[in-house]
C-alpha cells in the first residue's frame, strides 16, 4: 500500500511518500521532504524478494543464491522494501539526491538473509547514481537490524564481504552458500556508532544508521540521543515518553 502526504510543519511545507508493507503490520517507510527546497524527480518502491528473481540486474546474485533451496526459500518469503526517492536541489539544478530508506529482515540469525536484501538494494541504487541520475549524491537510511560488528555494516562501511564470511551460514551450515559482495559507494555513519538505538528487555544495540558519502555530503549537526536514564525510566522500550523500541536518528546535512 502506497500513498503520498501533503502537509504542514512550521513555516515549510512538506511531502512525504508512505509504505506500508503489510495491511496486517503497524509498520512501513516513509520518507519525507521540503517542497521549498527540492524538487521530486522519482519515486517508487521495490521489494528486494522481487527484484532478486525477476529483475536481470541481479541475475549473477541470483544463481549463487538459488543452490541453496532453503536459503532462497527464506529470502523469497520476505516482504522487505527499498524505498527510493530523487530529488533536485532548486537552487543548484545540478545536485540530485538519491534517497534509500529500508528496513531489512529483523532475525538475529538472519544475517545471510540481510546481507543478500542489501546486495541487492546496493546494486539497484548503484543503478540509480549511475544510469539514471549520473552524479547523484547517496543518503541510505533504515533500521539494518544490523550492530557495527556485522557482516553488513563490513559491507556498507568498508565495501567488501568475503564468500568465506561468517555471517554466510548465521542460521547454520544448510543455508551457506559462497557468495563476495563488494560495494561501490564509500558510505559512513553520518552519526558515528552509538552505544545503542535499539533498547529492550534482552537486547541493547546499534541498529540503525544514516549512511551518507562523505565526500559529498557534511554533516554538519548530529541531534543527541536520549541518555540512558531517559531510556530506561521504564525499564526498557517503548515507554509512554518514547512510543518506539527504537530511538530516533536525526542529523543536519548540507547538501
Amino acid at each position: 500500500m502506497h500513498f503520498p502526504i501533503d502537509y504542514e510543519i512550521g513555516a515549510g511545507n512538506f511531502s512525504a511518500f508512505v509504505f506500508r508493507i503489510k495491511k496486517r503490520q503497524h509498520e512501513g517507510l516513509a520518507t519525507y521532504f521540503r517542497r521549498s527546497k527540492l524538487k521530486l524527480l522519482e519515486q517508487y518502491d521495490i521489494m528486494l524478494s522481487q527484484a532478486l528473481t525477476a529483475d536481470p540486474l541481479h541475475r549473477e546474485l541470483l544463481e549463487k543464491v538459488s543452490t541453496n533451496p532453503s536459503l532462497m526459500e527464506k529470502i523469497g518469503n520476505r516482504s522487505t522494501v527499498l524505498q527510493v526517492t530523487v530529488l533536485q536541489s532548486l537552487s543548484d539544478p545540478s545536485r540530485i539526491l538519491c534517497v534509500g530508506n529500508t528496513h531489512l529482515y529483523w532475525h538475529p540469525k538472519g544475517g545471510n538473509v540481510r546481507l543478500v536484501q542489501m546486495a541487492v538494494a546496493l546494486k539497484h541504487m548503484t543503478q540509480v547514481v549511475t544510469e539514471k541520475h549520473p552524479g547523484a549524491s547517496l543518503i541510505f537510511s533504515g533500521d539494518f537490524n544490523s550492530t557495527p560488528s556485522s557482516s553488513l555494516f563490513q559491507l556498507v562501511c568498508e565495501g567488501y564481504v568475503s564468500e568465506n564470511h561468517d555471517d554466510w551460514p548465521s542460521n547454520g551450515p544448510e543455508e551457506q552458500i559462497q557468495v563476495g559482495l563488494m560495494n561501490p559507494f564509500q558510505l559512513a555513519s553520518a552519526r558515528g556508532v552509538p552505544a545503542y538505538t535499539n533498547y529492550v528487555g534482552g537486547f541493547q544495540g546499534c541498529l540503525d544508521y544514516i549512511f551518507v558519502e562523505p565526500h559529498v555530503l557534511q554533516v554538519e549537526q548530529v541531534i543527541p540521543l536520549p541518555g540512558l536514564q531517559e531510556v530506561t525510566t521504564c525499564v526498557a522500550l517503548p515507554s509512554i515518553s518514547h512510543p518506539s523500541d527504537h530511538i530516533q536518528h536525526s542529523t543536519i546535512t548540507a547538501f
